[in-house]
């Protein structure tokens, strides 16, 4: 479909960022420290194969049983493929591959798809991400330019849970860079949970004022890509993510998306020169709220907390 499902595929040269885990620093006695669990012991010794979910060009998903008899979603990754692939000048698809487990991992929330574990075995071509299994799959399916708009109840469950996840992801430092419909997953219970962060970046703090470094790459998907960040210049990506969850919301309740152009440069001008159409958009608290995460001036536009504090969410 469009832009709506795809990446953009060009990464710059500071990918470098998004290597390692966000340690808690002086004054940040709220963060919670977490790292990722790495192993090299046989997948088979922990877990048992159930059957293949889905592929793509680098891997595959299968569904693995616990010794315990729970179920576990795992990302099976050719090392050897991956590691040919540079996405800098000094990094390749596999740095990047380990960085999203490690984020997954740092990030650890109910609203976050959990990761459990890195297993790249000492014999073999294959690293695994062993996470968690979100047996409903994703909110909206890769291949849909409409579908029926959500119930306003469920589209604000679902923005509720998007920004409590960013809520977490941005006090550790980690941007999602690719919010979206696509990559909120649905588990069996129901709760929605924030996954793929395969374009997410880590941005440092200065410990000084208190300010986060700028994003130098453009975010994942076109169609959700904040205005400021379209041309490639440097942009606050935390407020980048709140513009993804502004076309998010919009497309939940309207069932359609704002932005659809053929390749990802005629998306970028459409999103540089339209605004997103609220006119169609009954509910005053729901317009109101779009176009707070929508407003065109990052300075200006909602953080994830004051979006869960406003009326349309908390009501």
């Amino acid at each position: 479909m469009g832009q709506c499902a795809s990446k953009a595929s060009s990464k710059g040269d500071d990918d470098d960022s998004r290597r390692g885990v966000v340690s808690t620093s002086a004054g940040d006695g709220d963060k919670k420290k977490r790292s990722l669990v790495k192993t090299t012991q046989p997948l088979g010794a922990r877990y048992a194969y159930v059957n293949k979910l889905g592929h793509g060009a680098f891997g595959e998903v299968y569904t693995y049983q616990t010794t315990t008899g729970g179920v576990v979603a795992v990302k099976a990754l050719d090392k050897q493929k991956l590691s040919r692939i540079r996405t800098s000048s000094h990094r390749t698809m596999m740095d990047d591959a380990i960085d999203e487990a490690e984020f997954m991992a740092v990030c650890a929330d109910e609203h976050i798809v959990g990761v459990y574990e890195w297993c790249e075995e000492a014999r073999g071509d294959k690293a695994y991400i062993v996470m968690e299994f979100c047996e409903r799959g994703a909110l909206v399916g890769d291949d849909t330019d409409t579908f029926e708009p959500f119930e306003d109840s469920r589209a604000k469950a679902v923005i509720r849970d998007i920004c409590s996840a960013l809520v977490v992801c941005h006090a550790q430092g980690v941007v999602h860079y690719d919010v979206k419909p696509q990559n909120v997953l649905v588990h069996a219970s129901g709760a929605h949970k924030l996954g793929d962060f395969g374009s997410a970046r880590r941005v440092e703090k200065n410990v000084q004022d208190g300010t986060y470094a700028l994003v130098r790459t453009t975010p994942g998907t076109p169609a959700f890509t904040a205005p400021e960040c379209c041309e490639g210049e440097p942009c606050d990506g935390f407020k980048a993510d709140m513009w993804s969850v502004g076309v998010t919301a919009h497309a939940l309740v309207t069932g359609s998306y704002a932005y659809q152009a053929e390749g990802a440069w005629n998306t970028y001008q459409l999103i540089l020169s339209q605004d997103v159409d609220l006119s169609q958009i009954s509910d005053e608290q729901c317009r109101d709220f779009l176009a707070k995460v929508l407003d065109r001036d990052p300075a200006k536009r909602l953080t994830a907390q004051q979006a869960l504090e406003h009326a349309w969410l908390a009501s």
